[in-house]
């Protein structure tokens, strides 16, 4: 089986260098590498790009992560049979797409793999903060296979079972036939993949960690904060990302509404991540918000999952509680309330 790696590069060029060599390094070299770049004479640039014998380069000068993709996609050769992806400041441990491609010749059933992560600092050192373990727990340390009819137990106890990008592997025609919707993705192509994957057939999560996923490169991600201002301004970043995040989860409902589990999952995350901007979104300003539903709206669906099983009464009782919180201290009082809290709490714990 031939691969091919999709690397996505958007404004942040420091590690492209080590994204790159960790596929040169590789035991199987890639037979095929796009690179979609807001920096294309950068990337030019770069010594190790003459190291590629099969490359491309693509001008991506927007924000899309899915849009990349769906370009990258046009560039395929004809004989890749799977797609891995990279991101800008991650990297892949040398036997990654060897070890990924031996699973996939010897099981037909596999549309995607899946696997764990071995987490980093900017420095590229070993990192086991707060969000690193985070993420770590929220993973199966044993290798799993899921599919769409175990989606919805499995996510209940490993809520990050797709998390990044970097750590999938997926087969071509899946890709393919799956372009438009990926296009319209903007920034969770994860989650995307992930269910589109579910949709055609098996996903092996694998316990080995294959991938460097960087910590506290990205613009929203979780740090040591210096003050109270710079933890505002990263949750105001926050909230303007998950009002996107929000816009894609709602595509995403719709691309599974016909998969009773799958449709579960992404409700748990709309409402999850609903009740969160409900709270916030009248205290930052962001460019695009999405439409939240209103008070009444909130309580039907509450009521609706809790009848149905798919809320318990303790989520019940505090989901209620959080939406009823602006309406009796005030829309800006309750957020400033609830960031003041969340501050002293990451400071008194030295998360």
């Amino acid at each position: 089986m031939k691969s091919a790696v999709i690397v996505t590069i958007y404004k942040r060029y420091n590690y492209i260098a080590q994204a790159l060599s960790s596929l040169l390094n590789q035991t199987i070299v890639p037979e095929q590498v796009i690179i979609t770049t807001d920096n294309v004479e950068f990337v030019k640039g770069l010594p190790l790009i003459k190291g590629f014998q099969n490359y491309n380069i693509i001008e991506a000068g927007y924000a899309s992560i899915g849009k990349k993709i769906a370009a990258a996609i046009d560039y395929l050769n004809n004989d890749i049979d799977i797609v891995f992806f990279l991101e800008d400041d991650d990297m892949f441990k040398s036997d990654k797409i060897e070890y990924i491609k031996r699973i996939f010749e010897k099981n037909d059933d596999i549309v995607m793999i899946h696997n764990h992560q071995q987490y980093i600092d900017i420095i590229g050192n070993k990192i086991e903060n707060f969000y690193a373990k985070s993420l770590d727990e929220r993973q199966p340390h044993e290798d799993m296979v899921i599919n769409s009819n175990n989606i919805l137990s499995i996510y209940r106890h490993y809520s990050n079972i797709h998390h990044n990008t970097s750590s999938m592997g997926i087969r071509k025609n899946v890709l393919i036939k799956y372009k438009s919707f990926i296009e319209g993705i903007d920034n969770i192509p994860d989650l995307a993949l992930f269910f589109i994957s579910l949709l055609e057939g098996n996903i092996l999560h694998v316990s080995r960690r294959l991938t460097f996923f960087r910590v506290g490169s990205g613009i929203t991600s979780f740090g040591k904060f210096s003050s109270y201002n710079d933890f505002v301004e990263f949750q105001h970043k926050t909230i303007c990302k998950a009002n996107r995040d929000l816009k894609d989860y709602y595509n995403i409902l719709k691309l599974v509404k016909n998969c009773n589990n799958c449709r579960r999952v992404v409700e748990i995350l709309i409402i999850n991540l609903e009740k969160y901007l409900y709270i916030y979104n009248n205290y930052f300003n962001c460019t695009y918000k999405v439409k939240l539903p209103s008070y009444g709206n909130f309580l039907f669906k509450f009521i609706k999952y809790l009848l149905i099983s798919q809320m318990n009464i303790s989520e019940f009782s505090f989901s209620l509680i959080a939406i009823t919180m602006p309406l009796l201290f005030g829309k800006r009082r309750t957020p400033q309330f609830l960031l003041i809290r969340h501050y002293k709490n990451i400071q008194n714990n030295n998360i």
